[in-house]
């Protein structure tokens, strides 16, 4: 088995364990703790834990910098309460403006930290001969 079906395997398998998963989280839950999980309070937590995740994950080398720091610490200060709002407010944002909002976020967040530090977000992380390799490569 060549490298490249290894790893459709283990995505399979991991898609698969995934999906388990969900089904047991699903009925496993009670009702009681469902309502706190889904409620907007909890959406809202998921929503800021995932955008968190994904900006350090994408500047996973700006994290020895103070300056990158304090404008992530600033921009979720920023973003939790402007976002919160909402939140607080009425019953949360709809799911598609999810989405459109954290997206504009993440942009806005890539462009502050490019005009201020200088450094550029890795989606995608380079061998060391500087290439991206071809797709479905491991990296």
């Amino acid at each position: 088995m060549n490298s490249r079906a290894a790893d459709r395997t283990k995505m399979l398998l991991a898609a698969f364990a995934l999906a388990v998963l969900f089904v047991f989280f699903v009925l496993a839950v009670p009702d009681s703790a469902g309502r706190i999980l889904f409620s907007k309070w909890g959406r809202f937590v998921s929503m800021i834990l995932v955008l968190f995740g994904f900006l350090l994950r994408v500047y996973w080398r700006a994290l020895s910098s103070l300056a990158f720091w304090s404008l992530l610490i600033g921009f979720m200060a920023l973003h939790t309460v402007a976002i919160g709002y909402f939140y607080y407010a009425g019953g949360g944002i709809p799911f598609v403006l999810v989405g459109i909002f954290g997206g504009a976020e993440i942009v806005a967040f890539a462009v502050l930290v490019y005009w201020i530090l200088g450094i550029e977000p890795r989606l995608r992380h380079k061998k060391k001969n500087g290439s991206l390799g071809a797709p479905g490569e491991r990296l």
